[in-house]
């Protein structure tokens, strides 16, 4: 709806992908909905988007083993060297398949896979763990994915937290062997929880993305943290 206060005849709906309010409409009624400002989306539409957004919302879980054996093999085609290099010295398939799945978990492209493992090369002798590995692919894949989310060249409308917050939540980093999250209280979480869903709401009204703009530190724990309940939530790093 865009900011009209004309009642459609349908049945009143969700749009399933981004839980915008709708209108079910018959043919006849299309005329009227575009008249009064309404956007207008056909059925097939609608069903290839939502099947487009729930493939990419589960492509992480669809990318196994025997996958990222064949990218990989692909990029050996063309550089051999960069493939020597990473397999099997500095690390395993099991390695470069969780940093993919970190990527496409939060819809980053991984289709310039050359790029993802010359720096998975470049940080693997400090680090072996995925999560370290990712983010830092993340940063120098940062140009290419990065203007999807701006409102207009060179500008991202996104939430920012107070650097007290900030400071906060960044003592409540919590680690395990296969995760990182933030261990808050129940009431703290359900706080941030309802500030950052109405804000980010207000966003998704004016037709922006739901994106928060945080210190690299606590970025993937908060993504982590708040991915159940605000699965669309874009969390972005200044850096």
């Amino acid at each position: 709806v865009a900011g009209s206060t004309v009642r459609l005849r349908g049945v009143p709906t969700r749009e399933p992908v981004f839980n915008l309010e709708a209108t079910w409409i018959d043919e006849p009624e299309k005329k009227t909905a575009e008249l009064n400002g309404y956007t207008v989306v056909d059925p097939s539409s609608v069903m290839i988007t939502h099947l487009s957004e729930t493939l990419k919302s589960v492509a992480h879980l669809l990318l196994g083993r025997q996958d990222v054996q064949s990218l990989v093999d692909h990029v050996k085609e063309t550089n051999p060297s960069l493939v020597a290099e990473l397999l099997p010295d500095l690390v395993n398939l099991g390695v470069i398949q969780r940093v993919l799945q970190n990527l496409l978990r939060e819809n980053i492209s991984i289709i310039n896979l050359s790029l993802i493992l010359e720096c998975i090369g470049d940080f693997a002798s400090l680090t072996k763990n995925p999560d370290d590995l990712s983010e830092l692919v993340r940063r120098r894949l940062g140009m290419y994915f990065v203007p999807e989310y701006e409102c207009r060249s060179g500008v991202v409308k996104a939430l920012t937290l107070d650097p007290r917050l900030e400071q906060f939540l960044a003592t409540k980093i919590h680690r395990t062997p296969t995760d990182v999250g933030l261990a808050l209280d129940p009431a703290t979480g359900h706080h941030l929880l309802n500030e950052i869903n109405q804000r980010t709401a207000e966003l998704v009204q004016q037709g922006l993305p739901a994106a928060i703009v945080v210190s690299t530190e606590i970025r993937l724990p908060l993504k982590r943290f708040f991915e159940p309940s605000l699965p669309r939530l874009v969390v972005l790093a200044f850096q």
